[in-house]
């Protein structure tokens, strides 16, 4: 067997094994993103919070609260992010439906 068919016959054994994996990889993925929907949803009180800093105009204020409030604003922020590709919205469109429920 020259040096092809031995690459082709590896690459061929690899293949299978390798496609179940990302195949594993992307349900795992999607799992980790429907979690996250659920599990870091703001309450209403939150969202109400959130849209009324969104409408903030750049500032002391506004620099504060980001800094105050960092970790918790990017765990919405993702949140956020992911809703709105799942629902085609906006961040307000998003946070006023929390409130609207």
């Amino acid at each position: 067997m020259d040096y092809k068919e031995a690459l082709k016959s590896t690459r061929t054994e690899l293949e299978l094994p390798l496609k179940d994996l990302f195949g594993f990889l992307e349900i795992l993925f999607e799992d980790n993103r429907k979690l996250k929907l659920t599990a870091f949803a703001p309450d209403k009180i939150t969202a109400k919070g959130i849209l009324d800093y969104l409408s903030w105009e750049k500032g002391n204020a506004r620099n504060n609260f980001e800094k105050i409030y960092k970790k918790e604003l990017d765990i919405i922020n993702e949140w956020l992010e992911i809703y709105c590709e799942e629902h085609n919205c906006s961040k307000e469109e998003a946070l006023s439906r929390i409130i609207e429920e």
